[in-house]
């Protein structure tokens, strides 16, 4: 057997013998221009910087090879829904922040979905994961209810107020990159863990609240406003709901109200819900920057936040799919054909997240009454026939 013992370094096959420098980048593009790349500059300590901000997935185009910096965020896991008690608040998605990554050619960038919520008394969906090229950042965890554990992810949901303590634990995170959920009480869920901070038990009756995230601020140069990514969902509870946790995490919701999303492009947790009104998790983001002589863009400007709805495929008459897109109107045509043009076929209509459009909220399962409300269409959830033993 070979002795692997002794000192080991990293090799870069295209940097000509020694440390590479800093990347060229050519261009970075966007797969869809309603989830733009925000480029900027900025100076620190004398080193300029230029800054690609992917806001959803495309390319970075790399003229030549070399070293950036990147932050990669997964996006938020959904709040679970319960009856009373009520479901956990949503973990973060994965922060991952590295200095000197190589890239040796243009480099696939792919920005996660937040989870969506899932049925009653069932998880909240896990984050989708986001990458540049072979990095890549998880999403967080769901939020678990009465009927189910929080889903596994970056940072753990919060766990569901039971009669059953075994039942009322929060997910685990992994170490380095998300923080676990919180313990819940008989008649109050927890707070879904941060990328800084654990989700807040809920000893009694009183929700916890979601974990902070990390204030990523000084990586893009930001001196007025704060850049806080990754804080948890809030858990829920009959009166009142638990606060987000910074970085973008969504307030548990109360009976008879809904839960709040996480923050889109944050990565935050969807906060929890009493009954069906729990929240869905906020999306990734992925920064890179680059060292350069002088900044080729101006400073950084507000960016505004990206609007988003539900949509719902439909197969046969029955919801196949229930998917976060961008707010289109509400116009079911302009839903499929933007889905269809992003490489999901079939019929997409709109599903309104509080119930206020066609009858409630869509749920894998359900079937569409195109001809209810008014030739509007109406989601009309399945009915279990109760056979009963002779």
């Amino acid at each position: 057997m070979a002795d692997d013992t002794g000192v080991w370094v990293k090799v870069y096959p295209d940097a000509a013998g020694g440390a590479p420098g800093a990347a060229v980048i050519g261009d970075a593009t966007a797969d869809d221009p309603l989830f733009p790349v925000n480029t900027f500059s900025f100076t620190d300590g004398g080193q300029a910087f230029d800054v690609y901000e992917f806001l959803g997935s495309g390319q970075l185009v790399v003229d030549k090879p070399g070293v950036v910096d990147v932050i990669s965020v997964g996006g938020g896991g959904a709040g679970s829904s319960g009856n009373a008690p009520a479901g956990g608040g949503g973990g973060a998605g994965s922060y991952l922040q590295l200095e000197n990554d190589y890239l040796a050619e243009n480099a696939l960038v792919v920005v996660g979905g937040g989870g969506a919520k899932g049925a009653v008394n069932a998880p909240g969906k896990t984050g989708e994961v986001s990458r540049l090229g072979s990095l890549y950042g998880i999403g967080g965890g769901g939020g678990s209810a009465r009927a189910g554990a929080g889903g596994n992810g970056a940072s753990g949901g919060g766990g569901a107020g039971s009669d059953d303590p075994a039942g009322r634990v929060g997910g685990a995170g992994i170490d380095g990159i998300g923080k676990p959920g919180g313990t819940a009480g008989s008649n109050a869920s927890a707070g879904g863990g941060g990328a800084s901070q654990a989700g807040e038990d809920a000893p009694s009756t009183t929700p916890g609240k979601g974990g902070d995230g990390v204030d990523a601020s000084s990586f893009i140069g930001q001196t007025a406003d704060t850049l806080l990514l990754c804080g948890g969902g809030g858990g829920a509870a009959v009166s009142t709901g638990g606060a987000g946790g910074a970085g973008g995490g969504g307030t548990g919701g109360v009976n008879g109200g809904l839960a709040v999303d996480g923050e889109a492009n944050t990565g935050g947790g969807g906060g929890g819900g009493f009954l069906d009104g729990c929240a869905s998790g906020g999306s990734g983001i992925v920064i890179v920057r680059v060292k350069v002589a002088s900044g080729s863009f101006g400073p950084r400007s507000a960016r505004s936040a990206v609007r988003t709805a539900h949509a719902a495929r439909i197969e046969d008459g029955i919801v196949r799919q229930v998917i976060v897109i961008p707010h289109l109107d509400d116009d079911d045509a302009k839903i499929t054909e933007y889905c269809n043009r992003i490489g999901l076929p079939g019929t997409f209509v709109d599903t309104s997240y509080t119930g206020s459009r066609r009858g409630k909220y869509a749920g894998v399962g359900d079937s569409f009454d195109v001809k209810a409300r008014s030739g509007e269409g109406e989601f009309v959830s399945p009915v279990t026939e109760i056979v009963e033993e002779a």
